[in-house]
This record gives structure tokens, sequence and C-alpha cells, in this order.
């Protein structure tokens, strides 16, 4: 019996034992009952029609296998964002629901890259975009302000929260892993336009927006952006720095807080024409794209 997907239908319930206590004594239970084998990795087909290989016990995929969708708001962002032929890149990927709700915006025509660091993450990842034939590139590395052959990266209970600071994890367990900029990445992918970038990277927001100078002067893309104040400070950086560091590259922070008051999600956009049927919360003060 798939205990998680039981769950489903109460939403309500879930909202409110998914956070704090709740959410560890339910991540405690759901532990334990796969190690009897009461539940189990599966797969499963999202609302929005890919089908995902979940775990229970990760915070993450058990949120989507019991709602079946992740960060509503921001998804329906991302949705209004792209269109067909469009290229959009994903740091801090995870499992992949962002880049499979992309890679079925953008169609044959676009172009996803997904950048992922955890080893075991990002083999998920594309297990999920093969079982969808959807033609995911992914990259597997840290995002950092330079390149570096191995760093260290912690490893969460709970595979969202897996960081580049030990603190931001809540863990001392690390696995080595490769460092590029996402300057080097953009261009050895060769791409030649990005419509919108998505960075969730626990923390190191600043360091990936420090190593993507020249990819953000020369294609200007939309961004959606998630800081969370005190991972930020791990990284001796704060949620005004990394703003503040947008605003070198002609974006105007409008800002704003959406689903959690300990989370600011930046949203930019071109200004002008077709890209304002979608008004995010902060915009880049730029001439649109011809």
């Amino acid at each position: 019996m798939d205990l998680v997907r039981v769950l489903r239908p109460l939403k309500a319930l879930w909202s409110a034992v998914s956070r704090g206590h709740g959410h560890a004594v339910l991540t405690r239970t759901l532990r334990r009952a796969a190690r009897l084998g009461l539940v189990r990795p599966a797969w499963y087909q999202c609302d929005e029609g890919f089908w995902m290989f979940l775990d229970p016990v990760d915070l993450v995929q058990r949120t989507i296998r019991i709602t079946g969708k992740w960060e509503q708001s921001q998804a329906d962002w991302l949705k209004n964002a792209l269109t067909p032929g469009q290229t959009y890149v994903d740091v801090g990927a995870n499992v992949g629901y962002f880049a499979l709700l992309a890679a079925r915006r953008v169609g044959t025509r676009g172009t996803v890259l997904a950048i992922e660091p955890s080893a075991a993450t990002a083999e998920q990842l594309v297990v999920n975009a093969e079982r969808n034939d959807l033609p995911i590139r992914v990259e597997r590395c840290a995002c950092t302000s330079e390149g570096a052959s191995g760093i260290e990266l912690f490893l969460s209970a709970d595979s969202g929260q897996t960081s580049l600071a030990a603190g931001a994890a809540g863990s001392d367990r690390f696995e080595m892993v490769r460092a590029k900029t996402l300057d080097d990445i953009v261009e050895a992918h060769g791409l030649t336009r990005l419509d919108v970038l998505k960075i969730d990277v626990e923390g190191a927001e600043y360091q990936v927006l420090s190593g993507a100078r020249r990819t953000l002067s020369r294609f200007h893309p939309r961004v959606m952006i998630e800081l969370e104040p005190e991972n930020l400070k791990h990284f001796q950086h704060g949620a005004r720095e990394v703003v503040a560091l947008l605003r070198e590259h002609g974006y105007v922070a409008q800002g704003g807080t959406i689903s959690s008051p300990d989370y600011l999600f930046v949203f930019c956009g071109l200004t002008g024409g077709s890209h304002q049927e979608a008004v995010p919360l902060a915009v880049p003060n730029l001439e649109p794209r011809r």
C-alpha cells in the first residue's frame, strides 16, 4: 500500500503537517516505514501530465506525490514566462520538476539545460527525463563564482536542502563535486539564447550570479531566484547583495514574498511587447529583445 498516496486527498492536512515539527515527525515515520519496506520509490504522474520517479522519504518528492505539484506559484510563473522554441536553464534542478515542466513548454525546438551537483539526484533527474522522452541536457556540477576540480557538497536528508554550506544543509556528510561558472557552462553547451534562468541553490545564489556576469549581460534572461536569508548567511551574503548584483546588470527589483515569509522569490523579466503579459516581481530596466 502506498501510504503517501493515500494521504493525497487530505491536502489541507498535508499543508499543516509538512511544516515545522509535523514535517519532522512525518519524515521519521516514513523513514521507518521505508526500512520496513512499507513505502518505496515509485513512478507517479504529476498534475502537469509528466511522470516522475519519486521517493516518499524525501520532502520535495513526497510533496509532489501527495499534491501532484511543486511550488505552484513558481510553476505558474514559469509556464507564463516560457514559449515554444525558447531556452531555459535550471541551476539547482533537483529531480527535475521545473525542468520537465519547461521542456514540455518549449517543445522540441527549444532547449532545457538542468544543472544539479548531487550524483544521486542528477541520476534521478536523467531517469525522469528519459521516461518522458524529453531531451533535457543534464550537467552534473555545482555552479559557483569560479571553477574548481572538487568542492564539498553537503548532503541533506531532504534533497532540496543539499548545499555547498554545511550549515544550510544541516549536515556534515558530503561528496566531492566539480564546480563550474554558469558562464562556462553556457558557453560549453553552445547556447545562443537564454530566455529564462531559474536559480535555487540553498544560499549560494550570489556565487552563481557572480559566475554568470557574461551570461546576464549577453542574454538578459528572465530570472526566477529563491533567496532564503538564513541560508545566505552561511555564504556571508544577504538578499540585498544579491539584488544589488542583479541591478548591476539592469535589473530593477520590485520585491515581494511568495509562499512563505521565510523566502523571497525574485522574478525578473524584460519589459515591453509580449513580455508584459505576465508581470513578474522584478524586471530588468532594458529594451525588449527583438
